[in-house]
């Protein structure tokens, strides 16, 4: 926050009133203050008209405390990816390195010691934002994600978690054509089945809270398999109910205590529908539930309606899907609302 050393630029309108205070032009301040350090309290969208306003009146760029454009990653500074081998900060789906930024679950992944992994995650953070910052290698070095933000002082280092993914491989009854990792035809190992069985939510998230870093308004998401028919689906949502929600879900089954959080303000639910036609749907799906899907969304839909949250249905086309097939059928998704295709 400013303080009393500090010029405050809110406006590049010359001798105005704002309220009951009244605003210096750029010359006026500097006459009367001399050479202090500038701060810009205008709107992220204006801000950079206000910077290069401040630097063609001669402002020294180095005066201007937050004025200034660093390479940063959002992916790092906001997100936690839950994985079955490790703690990530961005998801190894979206093209990143194989050497991404991770840290490994430890002393083992049957007794893991949340405390001090939870303590290492926010340190090897420190250390890849300072890289990202000045420019030295690491392992984020080349990725696309790294963009140029405004340097906010203590917000470009926020090290709150905002976002906290679980990729986690819940069981699944269906055998999606294009699921390569998780899915009911590629059971995973005995080894990863105890490692996710065995999990402990409560615990991980009453470490992450008692250090304070989760930010107040995060959000958790369920992408990995399919979280209706997780036999610990109670204590999993004991642990999460706090917070809003996003489930990637077949629709398969309807969860009524998932239906009553997708109620609440900010959490949402995919529903990965896949087709529009029954004889589509058990092609791609590997089962005919098509119209107990249908059903569910509906369902679902209606919940999220009361409370301002999101029920949305994703319907993905393939080159072999006859296009006459599935559009017939749209029809039903005006009906049900569905708002992202």
């Amino acid at each position: 926050m400013p303080h009393k050393s500090w010029v405050c630029l809110v406006s590049m309108e010359m001798n105005q009133r704002k309220g009951n205070r009244h605003v210096l032009s750029l010359e006026s301040a500097q006459r009367r203050f001399g050479k202090l350090p500038l701060w810009i309290c205008v709107a992220a969208g204006g801000k950079e008209a206000v910077r290069d306003f401040l630097l063609k009146s001669g402002i020294d760029e180095n005066c201007i405390l937050n004025g200034k454009l660093v390479p940063t990653c959002n992916f790092m500074r906001r997100n936690m990816i839950v994985e079955d081998d490790a703690l990530y900060y961005c998801c190894r789906n979206i093209g990143m390195p194989s050497n991404i930024p991770r840290v490994a679950w430890f002393p083992s992944r049957e007794n893991i010691d949340f405390d001090a992994m939870t303590d290492e995650f926010i340190d090897v953070k420190k250390k890849h934002l300072e890289s990202i910052r000045k420019k030295t290698p690491c392992a984020c070095s080349g990725c696309a994600y790294i963009t140029n933000f405004w340097d906010y002082e203590h917000e470009s280092d926020s090290l709150s978690v905002a976002e906290i993914a679980f990729g986690l491989d819940s069981p699944c009854q269906l055998s999606c054509s294009y699921c390569k990792a998780y899915n009911a035809r590629n059971k995973t190992s005995d080894e990863n089945k105890f490692f996710v069985r065995n999990f402990d939510y409560v615990r991980f998230f009453s470490v992450l809270e008692k250090k304070g870093i989760l930010d107040d308004a995060a959000s958790v998401t369920f992408a990995s398999g399919e979280l209706t028919l997780d036999p610990r689906i109670d204590e999993i949502l004991d642990a999460v109910e706090k917070y809003s929600i996003c489930v990637l879900t077949n629709g398969v089954v309807f969860n009524e205590r998932i239906a009553r959080l997708l109620s609440r303000s900010g959490s949402r639910m995919d529903i990965s529908l896949d087709s529009g036609t029954r004889e589509t749907y058990a092609k791609v799906k590997g089962l005919d539930a098509y119209d107990a899907v249908v059903k569910n969304i509906e369902k679902y839909a209606q919940y999220a309606k009361i409370g301002g949250g999101d029920s949305r249905s994703n319907i993905y086309f393939f080159p072999k899907t006859p296009m006459r097939k599935t559009s017939r059928d749209l029809s039903v998704w005006q009906r049900m609302s569905v708002r992202a295709v």
